[in-house]
């Protein structure tokens, strides 16, 4: 498609885009002839670069918002349709995307608070038949935990809180006991095992 030049008035200093149309932008007169050949060329496919295809038509636009009549407008929507989106910057999180409408990327820093045990279980000393008493405190994490105790690695159903306590008896002797602890509600893989502590009898003259 051939788009034809317009007339210069006198004085006007005519240049050449790539795309062939002349241009000035010496009046608003000029600038609209300039703006309807401009976007001619761009519904006619004229190229994306240079200064005769879409990007020229938006630039004049924004140099020239006074010459634009209701005709160049609509001529105005198409280029931009025509021009190629821009790229989002690197790193750049869409929108539409989970981490946007959480504030972070899942399996990112925050999907679980630090915590740490601040307390490991001690050994304990008793005669047979008294209470021994093992207790552990963990920190962070909203202070919320979960407990499972164990006795030589094996769980004692019912040992759920962060302190066990029962009557001893002689098989109790040499048994260690551990405490699993995990936040409240997370998997098994934010779970730690405390170290393990030893029940012993006490002396009966210590």
């Amino acid at each position: 498609m051939s788009v034809p030049s317009l007339p210069l008035p006198a004085g006007a200093t005519p240049t050449r885009d790539a795309c062939g149309p002349t241009r000035t932008a010496r009046s608003p007169a000029l600038r609209r002839a300039a703006l309807s050949i401009l976007a001619a060329a761009a519904l006619a496919g004229c190229g994306g670069g240079g200064d005769g295809g879409p990007r020229s038509l938006v630039s004049a636009e924004a140099a020239a918002p006074e010459a634009i009549d209701a005709a160049q407008r609509a001529a105005l929507v198409q280029a931009r349709r025509s021009l190629p989106a821009a790229a989002p910057a690197s790193g750049a999180v869409p929108a539409s995307s989970p981490a946007a409408a959480t504030g972070r990327a899942a399996g990112g820093p925050g999907a679980a608070a630090p915590w740490r045990l601040a307390v490991q279980p001690g050994d304990a000393r008793v005669a047979p038949g008294e209470a021994a008493s093992f207790h552990v405190r963990a920190e962070g994490a909203g202070g919320a935990f979960e407990y499972q105790w164990l006795r030589d690695g094996e769980p004692i159903e019912g040992a759920t809180a962060s302190q066990y306590s029962f009557v001893t008896t002689l098989d109790d002797g040499g048994a260690t006991f551990s405490v699993r602890v995990r936040p409240r509600g997370a998997g098994p893989g934010l779970e730690r095992e405390s170290a393990p502590a030893t029940l012993g009898w006490r002396d009966e003259a210590g």
